[in-house]
């Protein structure tokens, strides 16, 4: 359980300061101690894993594979695959709760250094890294667009994880949640996503306007959708060994 974070226990703000769903609203959650990965998994540790449990690499088959992918998060992931990654190496992945403690702080903050968009030195290099081609965001060539993980310095959380706002889009453990007729309803066939992409502008984060993109948001999937990449957790202290 290298280069993990202690995220210790007691209340953080979690939630959406204007999200009418009562799920994923603003409020106070009580936390057990926890710890979760400094960095999203890397494309490296993944050819690793799905070359010791044989299971299938993004970007296909293993000859394909590219040295210069090596630091960058690893994306093109289903949920299921995602949480098979983080059960044989005895974690488990976060859940959202967990995932917003750690990228906001205790304080629920909406960017990771503050709550203005501007106080990072280093906020140009956080997103918008996408590939446009006649005004039209592309997704290939494979992890074109990506950073190696921890490389950008300004995305570092108040517990220091790193690539929280930009990088990966990244699955957690928890159900979806919506409104019904009688009340919440849990969709356990879709999971929430947590973060935001690289393919996320500038522009649709930084401005203050309706519906921009902060680390409050929060997107939803199909247990079965590959995009996103992920980051893992324990509950265990580290202290208390396996």
């Amino acid at each position: 359980m290298e280069d993990m974070i202690r995220i210790p226990a007691g209340p953080a703000l979690v939630g959406n300061r204007t999200e009418p769903a009562e799920a994923y609203s603003l409020r106070e959650v009580d936390f057990a101690e926890f710890w979760i990965d400094r960095h999203e998994v890397t494309c490296s540790q993944w050819r690793h894993y799905a070359q010791q449990a044989d299971a299938a690499c993004p970007w296909g088959e293993d000859d394909q594979y590219q040295v210069a992918w090596n630091s960058l998060p690893v994306v093109g992931l289903s949920w299921l695959e995602a949480e098979g990654y983080a059960n044989f190496q005895g974690k488990r992945l976060p859940t959202w709760s967990e995932w917003q403690k750690a990228a906001r702080g205790p304080e629920g903050l909406e960017f990771p250094w503050g709550n203005t968009w501007g106080d990072s030195v280093d906020q140009s290099a956080v997103v918008n890294r996408r590939i446009v081609i006649d005004g039209v965001s592309q997704a290939l060539p494979w992890f074109e667009g990506l950073a190696n993980v921890g490389t950008t310095l300004g995305d570092q959380s108040y517990y220091g994880a790193m690539d929280t706002l930009g990088n990966a889009l990244e699955w957690t453990s928890s159900s979806f949640v919506h409104s019904g007729e009688d009340g919440l309803v849990i969709n356990h066939a879709a999971k929430v996503i947590s973060g935001l992409g690289w393919k996320d502008s500038i522009e649709s984060i930084a401005t203050d306007v309706p519906g921009r993109r902060r680390l409050d948001m929060c997107l939803f999937g199909p247990l079965e959708w590959r995009g996103p990449g992920f980051r893992c957790a324990v509950s265990l202290s580290l202290n208390e060994g396996n």
